[in-house]
């Protein structure tokens, strides 16, 4: 079976995040990581430990659906759509910020669950790194799955639910997202 022209999309991207972001981390020094550039931003560090939070609590949902999509039997071959709903939602994801479409602010005033830790993680690239290999495992696992049935609630509201395929673009947009938010913090450290 043909992979999934969708998850070779979603792996296209998990590569470039991956780049972008020893790129980044390849630019600045340990110390500079947790600098930040002003009180109302969020260092490199940050940024990265916040979408180690994020992530890995969207991982644990995802594998959790992919598990039950298998043993379900929901399979597909796509081809898979994002909802209307969820394209407005991406589009609003997407760096440059936009205007706030969601009741909090992002920087450092994130729902205290995705806040990043006071401490700094000296292991926050590496945990970024292992995060997006991680990903990346799993949209070779979910391959041959039907992409929008399979569907998950979102750990940051539970009356959210989206779809396997939503989960991974919405991971990525939001990686993005805070990616070019710590290039901007590394920018104003210079």
């Amino acid at each position: 079976m043909a992979r999934a022209a969708e998850l070779t999309a979603i792996q296209r991207q998990l590569t470039a995040v991956q780049k972008q972001a020893q790129a980044l981390v390849a630019a600045v020094s340990q110390e500079q990581m947790w600098r930040c550039p002003s009180p109302e931003s969020w260092s490199v560090g940050e940024c990265l430990a916040h979408l180690n939070i994020v992530g890995q609590l969207y991982l644990s949902t995802m594998q959790a659906a992919v598990n039950a999509g298998w043993a379900e039997g929901r399979v597909g071959s796509g081809p898979f759509r994002y909802s209307p709903f969820f394209r407005l939602f991406l589009w609003y994801e997407e760096p440059p910020p936009r205007k706030r479409l969601i009741p909090f602010k992002l920087g450092n005033a994130a729902p205290a669950m995705f806040a990043p830790p006071a401490q700094p993680n000296e292991h926050v690239a590496e945990d970024f790194m292992t995060l997006q290999r991680e990903l990346s495992a799993l949209s070779e696992k979910a391959d041959g799955l039907d992409l929008s049935r399979v569907k998950i609630t979102s750990p940051a509201a539970e009356r959210f639910r989206m779809s396997l395929l939503e989960a991974f673009g919405g991971t990525l947009a939001h990686e993005r997202r805070h990616l070019w938010q710590a290039e901007r913090a590394r920018e104003a450290l210079r």
